[in-house]
């Protein structure tokens, strides 16, 4: 009675509100659901915040939502902008679509879309050094879709460089322009939602950022322990310098982008890069994804799950690759 009773209060004072921006209705359910309800897991937070967002739909477009899906047709609603394209024309048709009749489908899982990690418990600190500054002129080959990338670790200009007065001739954007090529969800009958590409994908290409909320270990030990499952989207960030349990994790159950739901596989066809963030803090790196070789269009994405060794026990894999250990 509480929730239900929370849930008509909350979508009709963000009705009234008259929020021109849809995802600002997930955020705010989300908030509001965490707030009232803290004892509760992020699951169950999420599906007070679901009821939220459906009942706005219904009140707004007279129409049934999927999860907290407020776009029929764009997963991120509208959060990614598709610098990529050429023209406006084609940036507006592009969305993050789904593969499939999402009444037909199991509904997608309730979440907030970002397109950059947002803190939560933790804070990077700003390195007053200029130190990305100068790394991007160094040389002019920075700014080019090339850039200077080793096997861990990629450059990409952001607005801490020299070249953020002329963005339009910086083609190493990679993390600020969101997704560079299209993507698609589909869902798989034994593996749940999973990630192709909509078009082929270079050797070294850049593919997308895992992003979440930024936390603690403890807090993400906290969130675990309420919702188990929550424990599949952590992706730890550990400093070779730093004992555990002195890290910051992305958490990227809730709030996440298309990343989130990218598979694991034995036999990946992506690898985790680090990339410096603004700040330059050694302990607040963004996770990029880079193609290992060249990937053929409508080919599903995977990437193996924090670099840990498969091991007895633990979860059944589905990958599907010839030499599947099984489980991890």
């Amino acid at each position: 009675a509480a929730v239900e009773a929370a849930v008509s209060t909350w979508a009709e004072e963000i009705f009234l509100g008259r929020w021109k921006r849809k995802r600002t209705w997930q955020l705010l359910a989300l908030l509001l659901s965490r707030v009232e309800f803290g004892a509760k897991g992020a699951s169950a937070q999420l599906a007070i915040a679901a009821k939220v967002t459906q009942r706005l739909v219904g009140m707004v477009e007279h129409r049934k939502a999927s999860g907290m899906c407020v776009s029929e047709f764009d997963v991120s609603a509208l959060a990614e902008r598709w610098h990529s394209l050429p023209t406006l024309e084609e940036r507006a048709g592009a969305a993050l679509r789904v593969v499939g009749d999402l009444q037909r489908l199991p509904p997608l899982p309730p979440f907030v879309y970002v397109t950059e990690s947002v803190p939560y418990d933790v804070l990077p600190k700003w390195n007053h050094t200029d130190f990305t500054r100068q790394r991007c002129i160094e040389t002019r080959r920075r700014c080019r879709d090339d850039a200077e990338q080793t096997r861990n670790e990629l450059h990409a200009c952001h607005f801490g460089c020299v070249c953020a007065d002329e963005t339009s001739a910086c083609l190493n954007r990679k993390l600020a322009n969101g997704l560079p090529q299209p993507l698609v969800l589909f869902h798989h009958p034994r593996k749940g939602w999973g990630v192709r590409t909509a078009v082929e994908l270079k050797k070294g290409e850049f593919v997308c950022e895992y992003v979440g909320e930024l936390v603690s270990a403890a807090e993400a030990d906290r969130r675990a322990e309420r919702c188990p499952d929550a424990e599949r989207y952590f992706m730890a960030l550990k400093p070779s310098d730093k004992p555990d349990g002195h890290y910051v994790v992305i958490d990227a159950y809730a709030v996440r982008n298309v990343a989130a739901f990218i598979n694991f596989s034995c036999k990946p066809n992506l690898r985790k890069v680090s990339v410096p963030a603004t700040h330059a803090d050694s302990k607040f790196p963004r996770v990029g994804f880079v193609a290992i070789d060249t990937i053929k269009i409508g080919t599903e994405l995977s990437y193996t799950r924090d670099d840990q060794k498969y091991i007895r026990g633990g979860e059944i894999c589905f990958c599907g690759a010839k030499d599947c250990q099984g489980r991890f």
